[in-house]
């Protein structure tokens, strides 16, 4: 919802209401109650729209972000199928390159969770095709490519080369624990990879 230029910013609220505290003065709190009202006149609108999103379906989604969000309600309900269709649908409407991202990632996890691998598989390319793709999501993709072409399709080299992407791709912090799981995958491929043909499996 539109804010007025006066509006209270949320990070204001806990000095004016220490203040008000301190000093017994409830002027201050006057643009905090405001805010609130602000807020709660958003999340009413907020609260009809999804309403209204849920009741006419994927048709009434006006932009991908709207499809999107309706794909997470569908996903949380349990609508698997209706959750997958929005999320398609949110990736053909196109628009920001995050929501695209998030699309496509719902999508694979929606469809890996329904046991359809290679087309989660698709959609974990498509993921790291999309400029300015996170370096965590890059990460994620990668394993899930990798994990798919050693476990299912049997493509050992294309493990590795997923493996080794998603190596690359490891962020600050979190190179420990991430950077020896890649580790021992591309240990684990080495190892079958090396074996005769009939003994890799």
């Amino acid at each position: 919802m539109y804010r007025s230029l006066g509006d209270v910013p949320g990070f204001e609220i806990p000095g004016r209401y220490f203040q008000f505290v301190r000093s017994g003065d409830a002027g201050p709190l006057a643009g905090v109650l405001e805010h609130n009202r602000l807020d709660l006149l958003s999340l009413a609108a907020l609260t009809a729209r999804l309403l209204h999103l849920v009741q006419v379906g994927p048709g009434g989604a006006r932009d991908a972000q709207e499809m999107l969000a309706l794909g997470r309600v569908y996903d949380r309900a349990g609508f698997d199928a209706r959750a997958r269709e929005a999320f398609e649908r949110a990736v053909e409407m196109g628009g920001r390159a995050d929501t695209t991202i998030d699309a496509l990632r719902a999508l694979a996890l929606a469809l890996r969770r329904s046991r359809r691998y290679a087309d989660a598989a698709a959609c974990w390319r498509r993921l790291l095709d999309v400029p300015g793709c996170p370096r965590h999501l890059v990460c994620e993709a990668t394993d899930a490519l990798a994990i798919h072409h050693e476990h299912r399709v049997r493509d050992l080299a294309a493990a590795r080369t997923f493996a080794l992407r998603s190596l690359e791709h490891v962020e600050r912090g979190l190179q420990s624990a991430r950077t020896e799981a890649v580790e021992r995958r591309l240990a684990r491929l080495a190892r079958k990879m090396e074996q005769p043909a009939g003994l890799k499996f």
